[in-house]
C-alpha cells in the first residue's frame, strides 16, 4: 500500500528541504519568508492532478518535477516572479502550482 503524502513546508528567516520520495503526493503549501524552500518532487508518485500554493515573500522556492508531469502556473508577483523550466508534458497528470511573490521568486524545474 503506497502512503499519500500532503506537504506543508516554511521557512522563516531561514531554510527548507523537503522531498517526498516513494510516496503518492497529493499537493501541499509551500511559504518563504526572508528565507528559502527547496521540495524535491522528483522521486514522488503523481497519480492524479494536484495543486502547491507557493508564497515567497523576500524569498525563494525551488520546486523540482518528476518526470511525465505537466505544469501549469498562475501567479501574482509583486517586485518579484516565477521562471517554469519544465516542458509541456500534456499526456501525464496536471500538477497546478499557484504561486504568490513579492521581493521574491519561485523556480520550477
Amino acid at each position: 500500500m503506497k502512503k499519500s503524502n500532503s506537504m506543508l513546508a516554511g521557512a522563516v528567516f531561514g531554510g527548507r528541504d523537503c522531498k517526498c520520495d516513494g510516496r503518492v503526493f497529493e499537493g501541499g503549501n509551500l511559504i518563504a519568508i526572508f528565507g528559502g524552500v527547496e521540495c524535491d518532487l522528483k522521486n514522488a508518485i503523481i497519480e492524479k492532478d494536484c495543486t502547491i500554493r507557493a508564497t515567497a515573500i523576500f524569498g525563494g522556492i525551488d520546486i523540482v518535477i518528476p518526470e511525465g508531469v505537466n505544469v501549469m502556473v498562475s501567479s501574482i508577483s509583486i517586485f518579484g516572479g516565477v521562471f517554469n523550466l519544465t516542458t509541456p508534458r500534456p499526456e501525464g497528470p496536471t500538477l497546478y502550482i499557484k504561486c504568490f511573490s513579492m521581493f521574491g521568486g519561485v523556480d520550477i524545474m
